[in-house]
């Protein structure tokens, strides 16, 4: 998204560092690294991120993809600390589109309650069917402790 303001020297400066920390989280990922090496980057990644950030707030025409950043916040580098964890979403949006659609064709979860409530249970049913998990299982236990329901 910060690619949209590379018509300005500020815009495109910022875009550039951006890449640079996108190239920098693949090659740290790349190595392999502990858990530790896992918590220190991320302290790093996020603090070098908030001086980025404070660096182009300064630009007016900047604010809208600044308060985007901004608003990610630590979730920026989960793939630093998670193994397995892609630095982008693609996974994630593509595991989501067939629900995304469904619930678009339907047109039903009006409500804003309603389509939190489809879309974190879509998500954990995404998330099950990728870990091989049982869904019924899951489903079970979920609404088990969350109800305070014995299992038959």
């Amino acid at each position: 998204e910060a690619k949209e303001y590379t018509n300005t020297v500020p815009g495109r400066h910022l875009y550039q560092r951006l890449c640079q920390i996108f190239q920098e989280i693949k090659d740290f990922n790349a190595t392999h690294p502990s858990e530790s090496q896992r918590q220190e980057k991320y302290l790093e990644l996020h603090q070098h991120m908030q001086k980025i950030l404070g660096h182009y707030n300064r630009y007016p025409h900047l604010q809208k993809i600044i308060t985007y950043a901004k608003n990610g916040g630590s979730q920026w580098f989960t793939c630093v600390l998670i193994p397995g964890v892609e630095p982008t979403n693609n996974l994630a949006e593509q595991a989501i589109r067939e629900h995304t659609l469904i619930r678009k064709i339907i047109g039903t979860f009006r409500s804003t309650q309603g389509a939190q409530v489809y879309e974190t249970l879509a998500s954990l049913i995404q998330t099950w069917r990728l870990r091989g998990d049982s869904i019924p299982q899951k489903l079970t236990d979920l609404i088990t402790q969350n109800l305070c329901l014995t299992k038959n």
